[in-house]
């Protein structure tokens, strides 16, 4: 009788030790599997960031590359704020964004904005294309002015009113200059000063994708 109550205790402990591993085994792999998930959810966030920002260069190109053309102004920071604001609305924040119109890539890396089931802030990477390089940006010199030649006066009587004499302003001159892929087409007053271009009037071929 003694034997058989040891044998039965002996099949309880081995039944509950057997029974508490399965529960961490289980613990386990929903943690391992919660924070699968979260790595998952945190790549597809960056992947969305990278892409919410060539889709933002994309819309604002026009006005932004004759900017850069005329007046010098960089391209670099260009999407950035979409993205971080995309990020955001995605429980993530970006810790790092370039944009390198040269060579058409965006950049990204986004930060978790809690701790994840690994204890820690995680971060995630990615890298998108607009489909169009715009650097770099090139404007042609400007031309040289050729002079208008004057009128010869007409030969009058000493009792006529002499014609007065005009001169006609140079033409304007029209040239292309070239940012990357794209040719924007300007123009040079003939009466001199900065040239001036219409954003409207250029055509682009955008594909924001990500880059695989």
């Amino acid at each position: 009788m003694r034997n058989q109550e040891r044998g039965q205790a002996v099949t309880a402990l081995v039944v509950c030790v057997a029974l508490l591993l399965l529960g961490v085994g289980f613990l386990a792999y929903v943690k391992y599997d919660k924070a699968t998930d979260q790595a998952s959810g945190l790549q597809t966030a960056a992947d969305a960031t990278a892409l919410a920002g060539a889709q933002q260069i994309a819309k604002d190109a026009p006005a932004a590359i004759v900017d850069a053309l005329l007046n010098g102004r960089s391209l670099s920071g260009m999407g950035q704020g979409a993205a971080a604001d995309f990020a955001t609305r995605n429980d993530a924040r970006v810790i790092a964004y370039r944009y390198f119109p040269d060579s058409d890539r965006v950049e990204v890396t986004v930060q978790s904005a809690h701790t994840l089931e690994s204890g820690q802030l995680e971060t995630r990477s990615s890298v998108a294309r607009t489909g169009m390089r715009l650097g770099p940006c090139h404007l042609p010199d400007a031309p040289t002015p050729t002079p208008t030649p004057t009128p010869t006066p007409t030969p009058t009587t000493s009792s006529a009113t002499p014609s007065p004499t005009t001169s006609t302003p140079p033409p304007d001159v029209d040239s292309v200059a070239r940012c990357g892929d794209v040719e924007i087409p300007i123009t040079f007053p003939g009466t001199g000063g900065p040239a001036h271009a219409q954003p409207g009037h250029l055509t682009f071929h955008f594909e924001p994708r990500l880059d695989n």
